[in-house]
């Protein structure tokens, strides 16, 4: 039997947190006193809000990834991993269950397992960790001398750029893309659903529903 890869997305897809976002309200709240962490959280949502109207989701992340330039990664790492430990006492409303145990049936199947997902890869370890997965496909920064620049080293893991790190991956592991499955939630997962031989659709997004619907794919409720 052929090797086989399930790649999932991770925001809107296993889970309904918006991790580059939460993670960085949790980090301002560690790093800084009341009332300047609410301030700068403050100033921080109502400029990506209007970057969220006015920027491709490409520079949306660039910018997001720039607010690191000059944090440390061990403390960046160290709040990763209290934040999702913060999380773990709220699971069950932020898991989407469906697609848990579609990646958990991957995995007693054999299949190769992979995150790819335009969030950081620091951030997602934790999630990495306990969900088992093979491979995280995932942004990563630019650090010199243990504190991040604030730049993606590479290309950002959406769109086409996830379309082009999924090919890389199989390339790499020798494994033919109609054999492989994708979970994705939002138009941009389309280049990445469309590469692979079983697309599944999670959640409602209207552009991406019709889509699916005209396709034939498979859907999951989220």
């Amino acid at each position: 039997m052929s090797r086989r890869v399930a790649f999932f997305d991770v925001d809107g897809t296993l889970i309904r947190k918006r991790t580059m976002f939460d993670f960085q309200e949790y980090y301002l709240r560690s790093t800084l006193s009341e009332p300047e962490a609410s301030r700068e959280i403050g100033r921080f949502r109502e400029l990506f809000a209007v970057y969220a109207l006015q920027l491709p989701r490409e520079q949306v992340n660039r910018n997001y990834y720039s607010t690191y330039r000059g944090r440390s990664e061990t403390r960046v790492r160290s709040c990763v991993e209290s934040w999702y430990a913060a999380l773990l006492a709220d699971l069950g409303s932020w898991r989407i269950e469906r697609t848990w145990q579609a990646l958990s049936a991957h995995r007693k199947a054999g299949h190769v397992v992979a995150l790819l997902s335009g969030s950081f890869v620091e951030i997602l370890a934790p999630l990495a960790r306990q969900l088992e997965v093979d491979a995280v496909l995932a942004t990563q920064l630019t650090a010199i001398e243990g504190v991040y620049t604030g730049e993606i080293a590479g290309e950002t893991m959406i769109g086409d750029g996830k379309l082009r790190r999924l090919h890389q991956f199989l390339e790499q592991e020798q494994i033919d893309a109609q054999d492989c499955f994708a979970y994705g939630d939002h138009p941009s997962d389309l280049p990445m659903l469309n590469a692979v031989g079983n697309p599944i659709v999670v959640g409602r997004d209207l552009e991406l529903d019709a889509y699916a619907r005209s396709e034939g794919w498979q859907r999951i409720d989220a």
